[in-house]
């Protein structure tokens, strides 16, 4: 509730650690969004599907023309869930846990299933 789409102005590039985009089109606005904006980011552009090479593509399809909206779920599901292991095993002290805590939250994330 609440929550907003928005797009993206030059601060956000300074104040997310990570933004990520659904396709390669989106990818190379936002690094031309960069460029234009002459700001530097501190966090890292990239596509969501690049944490989770499983799934076969490294692209989200957009729903709207094909109709694909339990597959693109599916895609985004497991996406969020590899870029959530990354940042659990990667780079756990970023989300201010300790090793342990982490390695709790990875069990709990695996118990998950969640499918349309």
């Amino acid at each position: 509730e609440g929550v907003r789409a928005r797009q993206i102005g030059p601060r956000d590039f300074d104040e997310f650690d990570y933004i990520l985009a659904m396709d390669r089109e989106n990818l190379a606005v936002l690094k031309r969004l960069l460029r234009a904006y002459r700001v530097r980011s501190r966090g890292k552009i990239d596509l969501l599907l690049a944490y989770a090479p499983h799934v076969g593509t490294d692209e989200v399809p957009d729903p709207y023309f094909d109709g694909r909206h339990e597959e693109v779920y599916v895609y985004i599901d497991e996406g969020v869930r590899a870029f959530l292991r990354h940042l659990l095993a990667e780079r756990p002290d970023e989300l201010g846990l300790t090793s342990e805590e982490a390695q709790s939250a990875l069990r709990r994330l695996e118990a998950l299933r969640t499918r349309p």
